[in-house]
Order: C-alpha cells, then structure tokens, then sequence
C-alpha cells in the first residue's frame, strides 16, 4: 500500500467504516463470502460534515472499481445487511 487505505475483513453491518484518505486515485476491491444478494456497497468522501457518495463509486455484486478523491476522510457503507464483505481501498 502507498497511503492511506483500508481493509474490511467481513462487513455485515450498514454502518460506514470511516477511514483516513491522503487524497488521490485509489481502487476498491470487494468479494462476498456467498451470495450478494440485494445490497449495494457505496464509497463516501467526507465534505465539511457531510458524507457524499462518490460518483460511480459503488457495486451491486463482487468487483472493484478505481476513483479518485481529493477529500481526508472516506467511508464504505453498504445499504443492506446481508453476508459478509470483504473489501480492500488503497491508494495507487
């Protein structure tokens, strides 16, 4: 890893894992132990004391995606629970 970055070892909860971000391109990786199913998993930037959705920074099934950010904080929150995530950000 070259910054900051997080990993999620078996999210199953709706609450948003916070995390230091020192800005810049980074690539998010998820997997799921079983099935999706209907849940989406988003990646927020944190605005002033807002949390903002990242645009076209979110999965419905397993994947990963590259996004860019310029903001210090970044959060992943999934909209419903359902079986555990597993999810990597770095930075590259």
């Amino acid at each position: 890893m070259q910054g900051f970055g997080k990993i999620v070892d078996g999210l199953t909860t709706t609450t948003r894992q916070p995390f230091e971000w020192n800005g810049g391109e980074g690539v998010l990786l998820a997997s799921c132990s079983s099935t999706w199913g209907t849940r989406t998993l988003k990646l927020q930037q944190k605005i002033g004391t807002e949390w903002v959705d990242i645009t076209d920074a979110e999965l419905t099934e397993a994947g990963g995606f590259k996004f860019v950010s310029t903001a210090p904080e970044l959060g992943i929150i999934a909209t419903t629970y359902g079986n555990p995530l597993y999810i990597s950000v770095q930075s590259i």
